[in-house]
């Protein structure tokens, strides 16, 4: 059996090969594994697991014999690839390590930042379906209102997030969903030194699962208030034999009304993600999400006239009609690749492709109300559609060296951002026909 050298408890999904032939297996949960039919002489057991030191020794077998074996594996971090591109089995609310700070796998002691992390325990335990349920857990963020919007120490984010260290192009209306992510880390504090203009109060990223070498499959159903219904779907393993092709599958629908008349959401969102390993230097890893997200814009309570006066409409009550809609769909494309040169260098790329669409048709308030009927309101009619295309791509060289007891890192590459943007908005209000704005934006941001 495989155990942790310090706690003596089994390890599950450690990958547990003989050298120069294709035998293998991997732990259960309780840390057992099992290689039969096995020749008599004398071998090289090969032991890796992500998140542990990797192990080698030799073994004889005897004829008609069984050889029972007990490995204890040693906890490390700063072995894992720069680019996140493997899963990540340790199960603990406590994370000790960070990718987003220093884009390299750094102790979060050692991380001159404030950052917290919401584990993929977390997200499972408290059943978190969306981004703000998680963020009540982190000290500092707040929402500030009921769209994709917070607020850390004190600034507003607005939409901007990241993904895989990447700048992401989710919209503001939408909270992004989240049975595809494996961790959310929320760096405080100003960190332009990476991720160029963002917020000075911090950045949220948001780290995918990825394929794990074990096999795994969970189902989860829930019900709730608000006739909601939810479900997710995560499977995970290897492709080949060899476990050089892994893959994970992570689907998440809900179906909710709201407490507020005319409200709902539909959320379907599909995450298929491929690792492949060809070797332990190189690994390349290809994520697809889609995301698709069916409801109506909702503004609030409105009141009438102007006194501000809460209690002069009910708390459900909505100017939402029937034939209103937001439908809005996400489609991004994360492709990472890393080559361990030497133990001393390697080399990183990471590239997403984001697009979100955006189609809206709202009724809302105009704030004009008859000066003979203050219960009387005047509604505007809005109809948007906005298309906007984010690219990013990240490359980057890291190099190692010790001088003494000090370890000196050393990273240099390039970043490049660039958003297509295409917006335009009509719509009306009393007698008159507005146009609120028609626009093509276009940027890019190269450091």
């Amino acid at each position: 059996m495989v155990t942790e050298s310090d706690t003596g408890d089994p390890i599950a999904g450690v990958n547990v090969g003989i050298e120069n032939t294709r035998m293998g297996s991997s732990t259960s949960l309780d840390g057992q594994f099992v290689i039969r039919n096995i020749a008599p002489g004398t071998y090289t057991l090969s032991v890796s697991a992500v998140g542990f030191a990797g192990k080698q020794l030799q073994v004889t077998v005897s004829a008609n014999q069984t050889t029972n074996l007990t490995i204890a594996l040693e906890q490390t971090f700063l072995e894992l690839e720069e680019v996140e591109i493997t899963g990540r089995t340790i199960e603990s609310y406590k994370n000790d390590y960070s990718f987003s700070a220093t884009k390299t796998a750094t102790l979060s002691k050692n991380i001159p930042q404030a950052i917290s992390v919401v584990t993929k325990e977390v997200l499972e335990d408290q059943k978190i379906y969306r981004l703000n349920e998680a963020v009540k857990n982190v000290s500092g963020a707040n929402q500030f209102s009921v769209y994709n919007d917070f607020t850390m120490r004190g600034f507003r984010s607005g939409g901007t997030r990241l993904l895989n260290g990447l700048k992401a192009g989710f919209g503001f209306w939408n909270q992004p969903l989240t049975p595809h992510i494996e961790r959310i880390e929320v760096i405080k504090g100003p960190a332009s030194a990476l991720f160029a203009n963002t917020n000075p109060g911090g950045t949220i990223n948001m780290v995918t699962k990825k394929p794990l070498e074990i096999s795994s499959q969970r189902i989860s159903l829930s019900t709730g208030s608000f006739n909601t219904y939810r479900a997710t779907t995560d499977l995970t393993g290897p492709l080949n034999d060899d476990r050089s092709i892994l893959y994970r599958l992570n689907v998440g629908y809900e179906d909710s009304d709201s407490f507020r008349n005319l409200q709902f959401n539909r959320s379907l969102l599909v995450a298929p993600s491929v690792s492949f390993i060809p070797n332990d230097q190189t690994r390349v890893n290809v994520d697809l999400v889609l995301s698709d997200n069916e409801t109506r814009l909702d503004r609030g309570q409105p009141i009438f006239n102007q006194s501000r006066d809460l209690t002069s409409t009910p708390v459900d009550f909505s100017l939402s009609q029937p034939d209103d809609f937001l439908n809005i769909t996400d489609f991004y494309v994360t492709v990472s690749l890393s080559h361990q040169f030497s133990d001393a260098l390697s080399f990183n790329l990471s590239y997403l492709k984001f697009s979100y669409d955006e189609n809206l048709a709202e009724h809302r308030t105009s704030n004009v109300f008859l000066p003979d009927d203050p219960t009387t309101l005047q509604l505007a009619y809005i109809r948007r559609k906005q298309v906007r295309n984010t690219d990013n791509l990240t490359t980057y060289f890291v190099g190692k060296r010790q001088t003494g007891p000090v370890q000196h890192k050393a990273l240099i590459g390039f970043d490049f951002n660039q958003v297509d943007d295409n917006r335009s908005q009509w719509g009306a209000r009393g007698d008159d026909f507005f146009i609120v704005g028609s626009d093509s934006l276009q940027g890019g941001q190269r450091r």
